[in-house]
This record gives structure tokens, sequence and C-alpha cells, in this order.
């Protein structure tokens, strides 16, 4: 820490390593800020005072035997954590992982260390703001452990979820409450006002079936090419590909209407047909580059209302485009999947 100029650092533990970092917690409380545990324990094995734990002493030194010969495989996760070892990369991983961190002798060393941590009595000095977080995807560490952890470290909050995969999470409550508690509030998604424009191909299957593979990926690999063209130069963005059809979003409702038009006019020149879908809205800007938010829902709906060579549009885009070169036609209200209420549709038609 010295050495890279980090005064103070949020410490997180996994399983036994919640032992180093509260250990190192106490030894040097001005360095830590917080302190996150996660399937955590006070002791690996049952003692005298201490029943909750699931193995005894001498339980735990045979497993470790039992490894011996298998260190270095990923035998330890389908062991300890099968709903980890679903998938064989991720065993292979941590066999490589295994391997590079130290050798089978070694490895033995460290479980039999383990086994005779007891770290009661110093989880009680621990003086900074605490999480002790149970999963449950360790099977030798019980949600008991975890409580009596949480217990004995002064004002520890617990959060227990079980099922919740720690390392391949989907995205609940519980993971954002500890993900808050590591790197502070989660700040939403920023938003912006944009325009939203959907494309996609009138009866891509068919065409896929007639073509074959080969000729249906090289007319893919045009019309791709096609919607970049006409969607950047009039300063939008294709945000990405679904299928065989494209998101773009632009600042301008004019120019996402323009490009909209040009593109379902302009692939028929490739031989195919194609739809459109433009709607104004509040948009969602995620780290990784996509979008979200009811808007995107909303200007995909519109497109699947709309028939081959038709752009439709919603009344808040018809709102804000002031062309003398396209009007408007009113194809009714409609009732979206997933879109609350009922909505007017209109049609641009190029004058």
């Amino acid at each position: 820490m010295d050495a890279i100029g980090a005064n103070e650092v949020v410490l997180t533990g996994e399983g036994s390593a919640g032992a180093a970092a509260i250990a190192f917690t106490v030894a040097h409380p001005k360095r830590v800020t917080r302190l996150a545990i996660v399937n955590g324990f006070a002791s690996q094995v049952r003692r005298e005072d201490y029943d909750i734990a699931l193995f005894s002493r001498d339980d735990v030194i045979a497993m470790i035997d039992n490894f011996l010969p298998v260190w270095g495989q990923g035998e330890f996760v389908q062991t300890f954590a099968p709903k980890l070892a679903f998938d064989p990369s991720f065993v292979d991983v941590c066999g490589r992982i295994e391997r590079f961190v130290c050798g089978p002798n070694t490895a033995a060393a460290w479980g039999r260390a383990v086994v005779e941590l007891d770290i009661r009595d110093l989880a009680a000095r621990v003086d900074v703001p605490t999480l002790v977080y149970f999963t449950g995807d360790l099977l030798q560490v019980t949600v008991e452990q975890c409580r009596d952890l949480a217990d004995r470290i002064p004002n520890a909050s617990l959060v227990e979820a079980p099922g919740r995969l720690f390392y391949q999470p989907d995205q609940s409550p519980q993971l954002d409450e500890f993900a808050e508690f590591i790197g502070g509030r989660i700040d939403p998604d920023p938003t912006v006002e944009a325009t939203v424009l959907f494309v996609d191909v009138v009866g891509s299957t068919a065409h896929a079936a007639a073509m074959g593979d080969a000729s249906w990926l090289e007319v893919l690999s045009d019309l791709d090419a096609f919607v970049q063209q006409q969607v950047s130069s009039r300063g939008g963005r294709v945000i990405k590909q679904t299928g065989d059809g494209h998101l773009a979003m632009f600042d301008d409702p004019s120019d996402a209407l323009s490009a909209a038009m040009m593109i379902t006019k302009g692939v028929n020149a490739l031989g195919i047909e194609a739809r459109g879908g433009v709607h104004l809205g509040v948009v969602s800007l995620r780290s990784n580059g996509d979008v979200g938010g009811m808007a995107i829902h909303f200007a995909a709906r519109i497109m699947n209302a709309a028939g081959a060579r038709q752009v439709y549009v919603s009344e808040a885009l018809a709102e804000r485009v002031g062309s003398r070169s396209v009007r408007f036609e009113d194809r009714g209200e409609r009732e979206f999947k997933g879109v609350p209420g009922r909505h007017v549709v209109l049609e641009a038609i190029g004058n």
C-alpha cells in the first residue's frame, strides 16, 4: 500500500481470506475504511464451545489429504462450490489458478493452517464499518457461521442471499447492497433525451431459406454497411445489430427520421424490404455503450407494427419534426406489450 500510495482501502475477504482481512483491519485500522466479508467464519471447524461448523478438525485434515493428488485440476471448486462447477471452462480456470498460486504441499500447509484458525476474539476488535455477506456458494460455510461472525464484529451488517451466485451474479437487490457498501452509492445510469431508430428486414427467414446461408450473410453484411453509412452521415450512432436489424440513436429527430426513410427505401437495391420505427424519449446510457429505458422498448414496438417499406413514428417524434418533405398519417391507437396505455401511431410518408 505504501509503495503504490494507497493510504486507505476498502478490504474484502472471501472464505478463509476473511480471517486475513479481519487480522489486517485490526492491525491497521487507520488504513481500512470498510471491511466486507463474503461467506466468512470465525472458525472453520467445530470446537468445544463452537458447534455450528459442519466439520471436525479430523474431517478437514482428511479432505486435505484427499486433495493432494488432484491439486491443480480444479477439483477443489467441484467439491466445495458445486454451483460454480457446472461450466468446464470455469473449472479449468480454477485449476490454472491453483497451479499458479502454489504447489500441493503448500496448499496442504495452508489448509491445515485454516483448520487452526480461531478469530472469535479478534473479530470483536474490528472497529470499521463491516458487512458480512452470505451466499451459500461454499458448502463448508454455513449461514450460522456468517451470522455468528456478524454478531461478533461490533455494528456489522449481515446480508443473506442464499442461492445468489457471488461469482456469476444475477442482478439482485442483495448484490446491489454489497456493491454499494464496497463502492459507495450506486448512481443510476445517466439519461438523455434522444431519438431512437429501429429498422429490420421484413421476411428475413424466407429470404435466408431461399438464398442459402452464404448468400444471405453477404446481404446482411451489405445491409450493415448501408445502415452504418446512412446513420453516421446524419450524425447518428448505431448502437447494436439486432439479428437482421439495427438500433441507432440520434440527437436530432429529423435526422433520425430521414435515416429511417432512406434505409427502408434504399435496401430494395439489396433485394430485400425493411421497416422502421422512430420514437423520441428519455434513454439511459449504460457504461458498456448500450442504451436502455422504456423509450427503447417503445421504439421497437412501433417498428413491429409497421409493414414492408413503412416507417412508423410516435406522436412525440412527429411533434418535433417540422419538414415539408414529410407528412404523417394517423394509423390509429395501439396497445403495445410492456408499454402502459394506448398510443397513437403515425406513418411517415415522403411528399
